[in-house]
């Protein structure tokens, strides 16, 4: 998580992108009071992940109205990952790499308790959908070019 905040969004993967434009889409459909799976639609619809909204839109949903303190989101453009961002890409990269006891941890801090297994399950579930679709969300963030090793000639 630390190593995505306050990083520029160009930093993640294109599977971290589409989330994290959907995150943020979400976010401010709601904030505007329109319909947030409305909002959304195309971009899921071109990424072939339509069928994935309903349990991303449950997820968001569950955060929106369990969350224990209230979270901050950049705008669609903005160009670096804020904290509260960088907690939620690592939640669905902990579900996507299957590490559903590290996902749980955080979930217990982040929303009320009756939210905790609900909100894992739509995780869990979107998660699985958009691998379906060729969106991994595993490797949100690929390593930089500094720390990856060289291969020998």
């Amino acid at each position: 998580m630390y190593d995505l905040v306050d990083r520029p969004v160009e930093r993640l993967s294109n599977s971290g992108r589409f989330l994290l434009w959907a995150i943020r889409g979400w976010t401010q459909a709601a904030e505007r009071r329109d319909c947030p799976p409305r909002a959304l639609h195309r971009g899921f619809a071109l990424m072939g992940a339509h069928g994935v909204l309903p349990d991303f839109h449950v997820a968001m949903a569950l955060l929106n109205r369990d969350a224990l303190a209230p979270m901050t989101f950049a705008p669609i453009a903005g160009s670096r990952i804020v904290e509260d961002e960088a907690v939620l890409l690592a939640l669905w990269g902990d579900a996507a790499r299957w590490r559903p006891e590290r996902a749980q941890d955080m979930l217990t801090l982040l929303v009320g308790r009756g939210a905790v297994v609900p909100l894992a399950t739509a995780i869990g579930n979107a998660t699985r959908g958009f691998a379906g679709v060729g969106l991994d969300l595993g490797d949100l963030a690929p390593p930089s070019p500094i720390h990856q090793e060289r291969s020998r000639p």
